[in-house]
């Protein structure tokens, strides 16, 4: 068996971030559907898709030596809103449960 001396890994910001957000949503998923996966809505369901190959598709570009520009990111208090906006959509869910 022969061991390789140098290991090659392309990593960009865009594909990092896009793993971040890829993460957060299926946490979500994954929160919501504890009781029920019926719970789910589809429009998450469809988020986490979508995610998922825009992570492989950047996976790839990296690969290949052209590493995807990283999107423009919102302002970290709008970001806030927005997750607790989408929480209060589940109020009887237990969102404190780590």
């Amino acid at each position: 068996m022969t061991a390789r001396a140098v290991t090659d890994v392309v990593v960009d910001a865009a594909t990092v971030y896009a793993e971040g957000v890829l993460a957060g949503l299926r946490t979500a998923a994954n929160l919501i559907g504890r009781a029920d996966v019926g719970l789910i809505p589809p429009e998450l369901q469809h988020q986490v898709k979508v995610w998922r190959s825009v992570v492989y598709h950047n996976q790839w570009l990296a690969s290949k030596g052209r590493p995807a520009d990283l999107p423009a990111i919102p302002d970290r208090s709008e970001l806030i809103a927005r997750i607790d906006a989408f929480l209060a959509l589940f109020p009887e869910a237990d969102h404190e449960h780590a």
